[in-house]
């Protein structure tokens, strides 16, 4: 039968590393909780599409689509088809072309329903990036699409009040 010891450094490690509670799993509540991990600023704004898209979807605004013709449509177009060249040859002035037109669809205030849709699933959308906002935050932060992207939330939430 082996030897058993209270001393030597495994009984040593375990007491410096655990509580008595802790080794024998008794919850107390003197023992601190284990703090919460915080998202940062820019998790926060990446996921601000999606609970935008749950609110709208939950019926948190209840006026009806407009028949008319909303600008997001067109600046969500214009931004694929900027994606698009860009990816396609990876040159300076694609991604310059993709830099404006998205900094178009990030300050281009949707006027229904529908496009508010529209614009947060665009934004939402996969990129090479991650997201489409996700790239946007990527951006210098003195440059036009990084604080369109910053003012987005703002913006959608005018154009909510405004229906």
């Amino acid at each position: 039968m082996p030897h058993l010891s209270w001393e030597g450094p495994a009984f040593e490690h375990d007491c410096r590393t655990k509580t008595i509670n802790q080794r024998y799993g008794i919850a107390t509540k003197s023992e601190p909780e284990k703090p919460m991990n915080t998202p940062s600023r820019r998790t926060l704004l990446a996921n601000a599409p999606a609970v935008a898209v749950a609110a709208l979807a939950g019926g948190a605004v209840t006026k009806a689509l407009s028949a008319e013709a909303d600008p997001v449509f067109a600046a969500i177009e214009a931004h694929k088809a900027a994606m698009a060249a860009h990816t396609a040859a990876f040159n300076t002035k694609d991604e310059d072309a993709e830099d404006d037109a998205l900094e178009k669809v990030l300050t281009c205030q949707p006027t229904t329903q529908a496009g508010i849709i529209a614009l947060l699933e665009h934004m939402s959308a996969p990129s090479e990036d991650g997201t489409v906002l996700a790239f946007a935050f990527r951006a210098d932060e003195d440059s036009p699409v990084y604080q369109a992207a910053v003012d987005l939330p703002a913006m959608i939430a005018e154009a909510l009040r405004s229906m």
